[in-house]
């Protein structure tokens, strides 16, 4: 038998994963998000995961697609001196969405397009359930394509992870539990959420997870434009200017990349204003070469203002009184006049 997890192979709920697009960089031994497993190892697929039963339950193209790629795994024994274990529903969501999250943040480090197929879960009689999304990243020009990552880089998903569920404001409308037991095998939980318990670095994380998962470039774009919404607006006027004015200085550099930043964000502006109104675009936007480019322009752009928000800034992101946020964006401004 190959080494895993401690208790792995006697765990009362076992939970294993395929992904795409996802290749990590010396994965000599197995690399660990929590209870999530990330390994190249097929030889624990049919040690603890696919016996004749198990096959002939999912079928043998689902069990394709973890020949490629890493793949994710647990074992969740958290359960396991209950007297009334929860129904499985409730395990392989928390699983999933642990999975998802740190899917998400991967964009933190670097553009990509991983994703993950259908989450299985059995207990110890060898019974499958599955749980399936229907949403998949791609990355800022539409394709899905590879990209390595190193265990490094992965240390700093945990670090962002950590980060987030510190400032994290998220409320259920209900009870978790009850929450999973209502949607049983379904999509998601964010119906139940309550949308103004979500502070503004949380609503600009589920705009950013919208756009990536955008079928169209103009789509996405307009939910780029959207974070920034999120984070550089206080009241509903101006908005355009304001938002690109208030970015450019927050990212900074010299005048001439403040300025190129603050150019980059009013033409998305006009983009997504042309778009979302059901109007022909600009005759400068319409050719799809140049939807990438704004697409990418602003991808890049995003993940320097987003990992500042959330490493450096997040004190004053999170403020609710919408009067001290103003006066701290137009501190930037005075900034600038002070260093000339």
């Amino acid at each position: 038998m190959p080494e895993i997890t401690p208790g792995f192979e006697t765990g009362n709920y076992r939970m294993f994963c395929a992904l795409n697009h996802f290749l990590i960089k010396d994965l000599d031994s197995d690399y660990f998000f929590g209870p999530l497993g990330f390994t190249n190892k097929f030889e624990y697929l049919p040690n603890y995961f696919f016996s004749e039963k198990v096959i002939r339950q999912i079928g043998y193209f689902e069990c394709n697609h973890f020949a490629k790629y890493p793949f994710c795994f647990c074992a969740d024994n958290s359960y396991k001196t209950l007297q009334n274990p929860p129904a499985i529903t409730i395990p392989l969501n928390v699983q999933l969405i642990d999975l998802e999250v740190f899917l998400q943040l991967l964009w933190l480090i670097k553009d990509n397009s991983v994703n993950h197929y259908t989450m299985f879960a059995f207990s110890d009689e060898n019974k499958v359930h599955y749980l399936r999304r229907s949403n998949f990243f791609s990355n800022c020009k539409g394709l899905f394509e590879d990209v390595e990552f190193s265990r490094e880089e992965l240390d700093k998903v945990k670090i962002y992870y950590e980060k987030l569920v510190e400032i994290s404001s998220k409320k259920l409308s209900v009870d978790q539990e009850s929450i999973f037991e209502k949607s049983g095998l379904g999509p998601s939980i964010n119906q139940f959420e309550i949308y103004n318990s979500n502070n503004r670095i949380e609503r600009a994380i589920f705009f950013l997870g919208t756009a990536r998962s955008a079928n169209t470039i103009p789509l996405r774009i307009s939910f780029y434009v959207a974070i920034l919404e999120c984070l550089f607006t206080t009241d509903s006027s101006g908005l355009s200017h304001k938002i690109a004015e208030r970015c450019a200085l927050y990212i900074g550099g010299e005048a001439k990349l403040q300025k190129e930043n603050f150019d980059r964000i009013k033409k998305a502006y006009a983009f997504r204003t042309k778009f979302f109104h059901g109007q022909n675009l600009e005759k400068s936007h319409a050719p799809l070469e140049i939807q990438i480019l704004i697409s990418t322009e602003l991808d890049n752009l995003l993940r320097q203002v987003l990992n500042k928000v959330i490493m450096d800034d997040c004190d004053i992101f999170l403020q609710t009184n919408q009067q001290v946020l103003e006066e701290w964006f137009n501190s930037l401004i005075f900034k600038i006049s002070e260093a000339k």
